[in-house]
């Protein structure tokens, strides 16, 4: 979903480990893989549910951690500023976001 209007195709994933690595997890531009956006980010939210099925009004105010909630970033810092904390703030250890590429 962009701005809340879904732009790929539903997939039903139920029972798929989607990402269980201690890879990298790639936001924005990542020229290397061929990858760029043209764009700003406000709110990144990776959840545990699907928060959304269906086109829907974006919000307009900052997302909440809860329990369904695995990271939140609400980059609200500089323009400019290429590292992000998590809003966790019951987290053991700070997880930062680092975003790279042109522009960053």
């Amino acid at each position: 979903f962009i701005d809340g209007t879904q732009i790929g195709a539903t997939a039903d994933v139920t029972g798929v480990t989607l990402f269980n690595s201690t890879a990298s997890v790639y936001v924005g531009d990542v020229p290397a893989l061929g990858d760029t956006i043209a764009g700003w980010f406000d709110e990144i939210r990776v959840s545990k549910i699907a928060r959304y099925t269906a086109n829907f009004t974006a919000p307009t105010a900052a997302f909440s951690f809860d329990t369904n909630t695995v990271y939140l970033i609400h980059c609200d810092g500089t323009d400019g500023s290429t590292t992000f904390t998590d809003d966790d703030s019951a987290a053991a250890a700070a997880k930062n976001l680092t975003l790279l590429g042109v522009g960053a």
